[in-house]
């Protein structure tokens, strides 16, 4: 099954976001196209399918719209068992004020039944998630997402890889405890110890002693191990063989490690190949040099100042670039300011970041003023940058955001931020790239926020070099 938004529909969003309308996507519309691959991309060329081959246009609820996050959004479709009967492979998401197919998924063929008594039909429902950089905006969905609307297994998937990594990290390819998964010779029988270990960052238990039986010696034994679903769970799977599996995906995309753990000769003597802990998990760790370079402050930096006059204003909430002009002295200065009323607003630059750039994490401070203020308000900026090398989309989602906080200390004087934390360039960031920032007022921060303009001076980007 494959999914995307259609070149009309890329650009239908971009025009109301220019504009500041909204966008109603009020239909699903469901056809069976000939031809249709579901493993195919889909053609963003695409349009609506001709009028023979559209089945249904389904009206989508105001509660069966919701947002997922500011840049993801979610319609769904529910088809009872009184809508039937007919085969869909073709879905996509309409606009009918824009007479536009914003997206289009193909699907495997699926069959839509009516209940015609005694025969009972089905029912079917479908989500489409729509992302799109500040979609929930241009659409004005403003009802969070239902759990029943969202496919979690991406995200899930994500944290078991992400905690097995963190795993291996640890314990390295594999690491046994103690007898855990022991191959031992009990007057000619050979059993599997009880214990715990880990393979490839997955840890695995044997609850009980385990008979295995390699059959003619000589014999290698070998653990084969795998996260494997079980009901609405992932759980650790280690299975004894006795031929070396490999790595390998299986028939539903899991992936398996091998590890040997014992060779066993032709007379019965067991040779222990278990890659083996110092003890228990905490004593190896313990034993572990936590000295790591990679954690102390950076100490070979490098300073850039983007002065806020060679910043854009961002077209949606933009905030306002200007020259002003010192009362007392008549000297003018650009600036960029940000308001403290109704709503977060941005500004935005990108430069070549130098050829020595370490291309590892950067900091920022804010040179800034408030021309009316009480001592005591309180600022926050929200900076986000995303790396572009050569031949690669310059529309390319913005990396995490950190912020940059900051006091007033009097009406109309220069003040400068402390540093923001470590701010993770979004992308895949190399030396020599083009980054683009986006810096926005998050206008209603603080207990005592400034409620008047602040104005940006410029920013101090320290980075690190190699």
């Amino acid at each position: 099954m494959s999914s995307a938004i259609t070149n009309a529909g890329e650009a239908l969003i971009a025009l109301h976001q220019n504009q500041e309308t909204g966008l109603v996507i009020d239909k699903f519309i469901i056809a069976n196209v000939a031809g249709v691959d579901p493993a195919a991309a889909v053609d963003r060329a695409e349009g609506k399918p001709a009028a023979e081959d559209i089945l249904l246009e389904y009206i989508i609820p105001a509660e069966n719209k919701g947002y997922i996050n500011p840049n993801q959004v979610v319609f769904s479709m529910l088809l009872g068992s009184d809508i039937g009967d007919f085969y869909f492979n073709w879905l996509g998401l309409y606009s009918s004020a824009d007479d536009t197919v914003v997206a289009i998924t193909y699907c495997p063929t699926l069959s839509k039944w009516k209940t015609a008594h005694p025969t009972m039909g089905n029912a079917i429902t479908r989500n489409f998630m729509l992302e799109y950089s500040s979609i929930q905006d241009v659409t004005q969905i403003d009802v969070s997402a239902d759990t029943w609307q969202i496919d979690f297994t991406a995200r899930l998937k994500g944290i078991d890889e992400r905690e097995r990594m963190s795993n291996k990290d640890i314990y390295g390819e594999a690491c046994f405890f103690g007898d855990g998964y022991l191959v031992i010779n009990d007057a000619d029988t050979f059993k599997l110890q009880p214990g715990t270990g880990y393979v490839e960052g997955i840890r695995i238990d044997q609850v009980a002693e385990q008979i295995i039986n390699p059959g003619a010696l000589p014999a290698e034994v070998f653990l084969d191990v795998a996260l494997q679903p079980q009901g609405s769970d992932r759980v650790a799977i280690a299975s004894v063989v006795f031929a070396d599996p490999g790595d390998y995906a299986d028939g539903t995309n899991d992936n398996h490690y091998g590890q040997k753990i014992a060779d066993i000769d032709g007379d019965g003597v067991v040779t222990d190949f278990r890659p083996k802990s110092l003890g228990s998990a905490g004593e190896m760790m313990a034993e572990k040099d936590h000295t790591h370079d990679e954690y102390e402050p950076k100490t070979n930096t490098d300073t850039i100042y983007i002065g806020c006059g060679a910043m854009t204003s961002s077209m949606t909430d933009g905030a306002t670039s200007e020259v002003v002009e010192d009362t007392a002295n008549g000297l003018s200065r650009s600036v960029a300011s940000f308001p403290g009323t109704d709503k977060n607003t941005s500004m935005e630059f990108e430069f070549l970041m130098p050829g020595n750039w370490d291309a590892d994490t950067i900091t920022a401070k804010l040179v800034w003023s408030a021309p009316v203020a009480v001592a005591g308000d309180e600022v926050r900026f929200d900076l986000a940058a995303v790396a572009i090398g050569d031949g690669e989309a310059l529309d390319t989602p913005l990396g995490a955001a950190v912020a940059i906080d900051d006091t007033v200390t009097a009406a109309g004087m220069k003040q400068k931020s402390t540093s923001s934390a470590d701010l993770t360039v979004g992308g895949i960031p190399s030396a020599g790239d083009l980054v683009r920032f986006k810096l926005t007022r998050d206008f209603d921060y603080g207990t005592q926020p400034l409620a008047d303009v602040a104005q940006g001076l410029g920013l101090l980007i320290t980075y690190g070099k190699v």
